[in-house]
């Protein structure tokens, strides 16, 4: 995927409430971006989500299964939330919202992104022939 395919995320942009919405390496290469997601503030989310998602995986490792499996990270703060999760290809998908949403919303398209993600980055089975 490359900055090509921000269409990835166009739709996710559009939930009432999200101001941006990003796909990033979980080392934190930007891969896309929303359309009103300036490239330097989509650099700086994307390296910020690398982060949490290391700290959120070792809480998880530790006090979860073990497995340091992920499903969501939320952070509130003044103004909106960050919601994060993983995606395919060791990529994440992280989404900036107002304060005003509707958080299950937010994570139904989240999911569906992540779908469509899998499939754009999905290899194709060879043929036996």
């Amino acid at each position: 995927m490359t900055a090509d395919q921000d269409w990835v995320v166009a739709r996710l942009a559009r939930v009432q409430g999200v101001r941006h919405a990003i796909v990033c390496t979980v080392d934190g290469m930007l891969k896309a971006r929303s359309a009103d997601t300036g490239r330097d503030e989509a650099d700086r989310l994307a390296a910020r989500c690398s982060g949490l998602l290391s700290l959120a995986r070792d809480q998880a490792g530790e006090f979860g299964t073990g497995a340091k499996a992920l499903h969501q990270l939320m952070v509130g703060h003044e103004g909106g939330y960050l919601f994060v999760r993983g995606a395919a290809a060791r990529s994440c998908l992280a989404v900036v919202t107002g304060p005003v949403i509707n958080a299950a919303l937010v994570a139904q398209e989240m999911q569906a992104t992540v779908l469509k993600l899998g499939e754009q980055l999905a290899t194709p089975a060879r043929g036996s022939g």
